[in-house]
Parts: structure tokens; C-alpha cells; sequence
């Protein structure tokens, strides 16, 4: 009979710090899981650039506006 180990269950180990493109094709083993996972990336970075472009246009102004404060002062 065979142990089943740790590595059975969890499948592939691949370190979370590996560069996206080569992320997809370690743990899949083939060149369309980096595909996906670029594609993935794509779509996660369109979604989140008009929150992150509004929140840095306010940080923006409200350091504009303190650094006019400042300059009153």
C-alpha cells in the first residue's frame, strides 16, 4: 500500500514570489495556465484602475489643499 503525502493532496508546490507569466505555466505544467493567468491579471487590473485613479486624484487634492494651508500659514 502507498503513503499518500502532503504533496499528493496539495498538488505542485510553486512559490507564491514566482513572476505571473511563469506562475501559470509551473503549476499547470503548460503554456495556456500562463495565458490564463495573465489574462486573469488583465481583467484584476481593469476592474481596480478607476478605484485606485479616484483615490489617488483625492489624496491629490487633499495634499494640494494642505500644502495651501500651509503656505497661508
Amino acid at each position: 500500500m502507498n503513503a499518500i503525502t502532503f504533496r499528493d493532496l496539495a498538488g505542485e508546490m510553486v512559490d507564491l514570489y514566482e513572476k505571473l507569466y511563469a506562475s501559470g505555466s509551473l503549476k499547470t505544467e503548460s503554456w495556456r495556465g500562463a495565458v490564463v493567468a495573465n489574462v486573469c491579471a488583465i481583467v484584476a487590473f481593469l476592474i481596480w484602475y478607476p478605484f485606485m485613479k479616484r483615490f489617488d486624484l483625492k489624496t491629490y487634492k487633499k495634499e494640494q489643499e494642505e500644502a495651501k494651508q500651509n503656505a497661508n500659514a
